[in-house]
């Protein structure tokens, strides 16, 4: 496996699902205005998830997507340019960009695009069913 792969899924990893996905559902549930009959209801426990446990975990998985996404696109930036292929499979799994943008950004089609993301997961070892869209 080519090491910048290797470093990008590392730093993945890492990241332990601070993912933008899991980041706009922990907002959600921070800016929840209603309330249910549960919520309303005297329990002699506290709650397990608070609303100031949920800013600090937003905090928290905020900071490691930041740090995790600066150090991919340091990884990106040193890819020599005329290693294009490289660059859509980044584009691609990394940075989920999708078909039609990837066609307008390297003038390729959805076919050679997918051929290109096939390829590489083969040459260079990567999981068959790895996700291309984290």
């Amino acid at each position: 496996m080519i090491k910048e792969i290797k470093e990008a899924d590392k730093i993945i990893d890492e990241m332990n699902n601070a993912t933008d996905e899991q980041i706009e559902m922990l907002e959600t549930k921070a800016e929840k205005i209603t309330s249910t009959v549960s919520d309303v209801s005297v329990q002699g426990s506290r709650k397990t998830h608070s609303r100031e446990d949920v800013y600090i975990l937003l905090a928290e998985m905020r900071a490691i997507n930041k740090e995790g996404k600066d150090k991919l696109d340091k990884i990106y930036n040193n890819i020599p340019s005329e290693n294009r292929n490289l660059r859509i499979y980044f584009d691609k799994v990394y940075y989920h960009m999708s078909n039609t943008n990837l066609q307008l950004k390297y003038g390729l089609t959805k076919s050679q695009i997918n051929k290109i993301i096939k390829k590489i997961r083969k040459d260079h070892k990567c999981a068959p069913n790895a996700p291309v869209k984290r």
